[in-house]
């Protein structure tokens, strides 16, 4: 009976350990037989054979908890078929993804900026006389102010010789300004956005040797009632003249194409706006005794003038270009309206008290041409030397010389010199030099 029992004991333990043992495989990377891993040597058998020791993965689908990804490039991941990235797919540099580095780039792709010395020449006021002109001689006849002549005080007697001065001695050339420009090139041509200005120009006329000897007088002749006549404020002791011009402007443009042309050969139409802006002032004073008999009076006239141009631009660009230089010419047409503001002012003119001012505002239609040539030497690819000559002709414009009306009111108290509309032409031309930077 007890052999018995042994007996069965030993068979139901025979059997429980059969049934563990295909219950339950070896450890993930045990190795062994039994071991379950994925070889690169039997990629279709769900076991490694026989004691083989190599790289183990887990099952499909499976991982362990203290799994780290292998490097991109190291030995692990070439024998599990990682992506290693492309360096020329995918971009390195972070900075081109930025949103700020993007708009930059795509605003200023293909702009440039270039910045000029301007040397330029613009019109002196002439041979304007400082009064009234023609004037009535004794017997009513006109003559010539500018010619010296017999001073008669207003009794009729003779007291000297004098004469009215002109600006024929004021010369406005050799001025210095800067110019900039932005401009951004396009498929269907480029577009362009200038500033420019040129130094106040300024000459002074002194007559203080003229009246070395006695009885020599400078005479600022006046009209009584818009009539000749021989009235005039007079100065023996100082006139001195300050003549003053400045002069700015900003330009907007498009340049288009205009279809195939020669190698090398480029044909634009221009249109845009245009704003110039001409300022000028002229300041007479005087000072008179009475030949050291009375007390010193000091006398001012004063004639202050802007104009202010705006409006469109129509023109043509053709340039030659070749593979180091550049040669261009461009005639440009401006329809400007002319805001024109007029200021005249009056200080102790025959005594002191006798002052007073005149001002208005007018609108008129003033054309500008202009004309620009000019060549570019390319020294690399991102910058260029560059030169040009620019001519401007202004029309319908006031000047400060010829604007003031030396007329006196006889119905009124006082000498009120007024305003006088009258429009001329102004020119200003020069050569510049500086360079052109491509920023992208």
């Amino acid at each position: 009976m007890a052999i018995r029992i042994i007996r069965s004991l030993l068979c139901l333990a025979c059997l429980c350990s059969t049934g563990v043992g295909f219950a339950q495989l070896a450890p993930y990377g045990s190795g062994g037989a039994g071991a379950y891993s994925s070889s690169p040597y039997a990629a279709s058998q769900g076991y490694s054979p026989t004691g083989y020791s190599g790289y183990t993965a887990p099952p499909q689908g499976v991982m362990p908890m203290n799994y780290e990804r292998p490097l991109p490039g190291s030995p692990e991941a070439i024998a599990n078929g990682m992506y290693i990235p492309d360096s020329q797919v995918l971009p390195t540099d972070p900075g081109n993804d930025r949103a700020f580095d993007r708009v930059f780039r795509k605003v200023f792709d293909r702009s440039w900026i270039r910045l000029e010395a301007l040397h330029w020449d613009v019109d002196s006021p002439g041979s304007h006389v400082l009064g009234a002109n023609p004037i009535a001689d004794q017997v009513g006849d006109p003559i010539d102010p500018t010619v010296i002549r017999q001073i008669f005080d207003p009794s009729g007697t003779s007291i000297g010789f004098g004469f009215t001065p002109t600006l024929r001695g004021m010369s406005f050339n050799d001025n210095n300004g800067i110019r900039g420009t932005f401009g951004r090139e396009d498929s269907w041509g480029s577009y362009q956005l200038s500033f420019w200005g040129i130094e106040e120009a300024s000459e002074t006329q002194r007559f203080d040797d003229l009246f070395g000897g006695t009885n020599f007088f400078l005479t600022t002749t006046l009209d009584i009632d818009n009539n000749l006549t021989n009235y005039a404020l007079l100065a023996d002791v100082y006139e001195n003249v300050a003549y003053e011009t400045s002069l700015w402007g900003a330009n907007s443009e498009f340049r288009v194409n205009t279809g195939q042309w020669p190698d090398g050969m480029n044909v634009q139409w221009v249109g845009g706006m245009n704003f110039t802006q001409l300022h000028e002032s002229m300041r007479i004073n005087t000072g008179f005794n009475n030949q050291g008999l009375n007390t010193l009076l000091e006398s001012r006239i004063e004639s202050n003038i802007m104009n202010n141009m705006f409006g469109p631009v129509v023109g043509l660009n053709v340039d030659f270009e070749t593979p180091w230089i550049t040669f261009g010419i461009t005639p440009k047409a401006i329809l400007s309206v002319n805001q024109i503001r007029y200021s005249i002012r009056t200080e102790d003119l025959a005594y002191v008290g006798d002052s007073g001012k005149s001002e208005r505002n007018d609108y008129e239609l003033s054309p500008i041409l202009t004309l620009a040539v000019y060549a570019k030497l390319k020294i690399n690819d991102s910058f260029s030397l560059y030169a040009s000559w620019d001519g401007t002709y202004l029309s319908r414009i006031a000047r400060s010389a010829n604007t003031i009306n030396y007329n006196d009111n006889s119905a009124t108290a006082r000498t009120d010199l007024g305003i006088n509309r009258n429009l001329n032409s102004f020119t200003m031309s020069g050569i510049s030099v500086g360079g052109e930077l491509l920023l992208y």
